[in-house]
């Protein structure tokens, strides 16, 4: 039993070891899909970092929304701080698509599509696709800039009209006769090409130095000998650091009814600093001790009447937002 314990340990580290050491491998090029939460560990890390810092976060950010040799996708940070997530593109079903068909290919575009090789006489566009269920699933994808090498110098001119382009070869779902040629550039919209079918119960861990280094040396940026191990580790630090702040504020943040409502409205709950008259709390004219009685119609409605609180680590409250449904 004690072999069985040690031998699967072994085999755990073991595969954790080969994720990580080829986490460089497991995505192919696709657009790079961001957390709302890493989105904003990173703004709050550029609003507090030197040049360098700011700098990296800044390409960091400019990285979501483009398609590139990225080592991960759907990424974003977990629990533990330090550690992002993200899902390896072999494992994201590619069966269910919806799209934007603005940006759709039809046969005024015949010359690139038949060098392409894609069938022309079933393609859909914007103007034919208003009863065509909007789900598709991905036949083949052409990254121009990746592929214009293959191809005779007599093609290049056209293709290099191309070059900044990733076309999608789709397959409708409800009517196999029917196809689409998706045509998306670095400024087109994340709305207009959206998997429906995300496996999150394939995430996968790694730690965010790691990670970035990766991205880095994929997206290839003009500065990126900048990016020394020394601001590379500066950036993980601050990034742990309020990754943890984020994580404890969002502990802080409560939803609160009935008498609690007046009771977070009373100043002698206020954060000493937000006691003062300054500030939405502090200019707040139902903050007296006497104004507690004008709080019975909300405290009566606790089913439509709710208040968000933000406090701080003493439990003085920091932030209020108050909120009415009518059903």
């Amino acid at each position: 039993m004690g072999f069985f314990i040690y031998k699967s340990m072994r085999i755990s580290r073991y595969s954790k070891f080969i994720l990580e050491s080829h986490v460089d491998e497991l995505i192919n090029e696709s657009k790079l899909i961001a957390g709302n939460n890493y989105k904003a560990t990173l703004n709050a890390v550029k609003d507090g970092g030197n040049f360098d810092i700011y700098n990296l976060c800044s390409i960091l950010l400019n990285m979501i929304d483009k398609d590139f040799d990225s080592p991960i996708n759907y990424i974003d940070t977990t629990d533990k701080p330090g550690i992002v997530s993200f899902i390896p593109e072999d494992k994201i079903d590619y069966s269910d698509i919806s799209i934007d068909f603005y940006y759709t290919l039809n046969k005024n575009n015949h010359k690139i599509l038949r060098l392409l090789e894609i069938p022309i006489n079933n393609l859909k566009d914007d103007n034919n696709s208003d009863n065509l269920k909007n789900s598709f699933k991905l036949v083949k994808k052409f990254d121009i800039q990746k592929i214009i090498n293959n191809y005779d110098s007599k093609y290049k001119l056209l293709l290099n009209t191309y070059s900044q382009y990733i076309i999608y070869y789709l397959q409708n779902n409800e009517d196999e006769n029917a196809f689409v040629a998706l045509c998306l550039g670095p400024n087109s919209p994340s709305t207009a090409f959206i998997n429906n079918k995300i496996p999150e119960n394939r995430r996968a861990e790694s730690r965010i130095g790691r990670v970035v280094t990766k991205m880095l040396d994929k997206f290839n940026p003009p500065n990126r000998k900048t990016f020394t191990s020394q601001v590379i580790e500066k950036f993980v630090n601050m990034f742990i650091a309020c990754a943890i702040e984020m994580n404890e504020s969002f502990d802080n943040f409560k939803i609160v009814d009935g008498e609690d409502i007046k009771n977070w409205y009373n100043v002698k709950n206020y954060q000493k600093n937000n006691g003062c008259s300054s500030g939405q709390l502090g200019n707040s004219c139902m903050r007296h001790e006497e104004c507690q009685s004008y709080f019975s119609i909300y405290i009566k409605n606790p089913e439509v009447c709710k208040l968000l609180i933000l406090l701080d680590k003493d439990k003085k409250l920091i932030g209020r937002n108050f909120s009415i449904s009518i059903l």
